[in-house]
């Protein structure tokens, strides 16, 4: 897809080596693009409303140990959203994409929290 394009849809595929990983699918052709390609599970992408942003889990560190990761759909930039110690699954982006919603363990707990996505710390949203 091109800069500047709208992003449709996406979804988790299994590659040949069985890893999870994931396609953005362009809602004009239907065609899909490979977003994650690696040797970990990614899985469980959110879009935000605009299209704009995109939010996974990433168990990049291993299966009891997964991140939230964000991407800025035009650039492809990746980083970390959430990366608190223990498992971040879930993420969801607000009505407004500013921030994204997610479960954490990072307490012992299972807790809901939100993070803005210009960064900043974790807000906990359940007491």
């Amino acid at each position: 897809m091109k800069q500047g394009t709208r992003h449709g849809t996406g979804k988790t595929r299994e590659e040949e080596d069985g890893s999870l990983d994931l396609v953005i699918i362009d809602p004009r052709t239907g065609s899909e693009e490979w977003l994650t390609q690696n040797d970990w599970n990614d899985y469980e992408i959110s879009l935000s409303r605009d299209r704009k942003y995109g939010c996974w889990q990433s168990e990049r560190f291993g299966h009891y140990e997964s991140d939230i990761m964000l991407v800025d759909l035009s650039t492809r930039e990746t980083l970390p959203l959430a990366d608190e110690r223990g498992r971040q699954n879930g993420c969801r982006f607000s009505d407004d994409g500013s921030f994204v919603a997610y479960q954490s363990m990072a307490s012992g707990d299972l807790e809901l929290m939100a993070r803005s996505i210009d960064g900043g710390p974790p807000v906990r949203i359940t007491t």
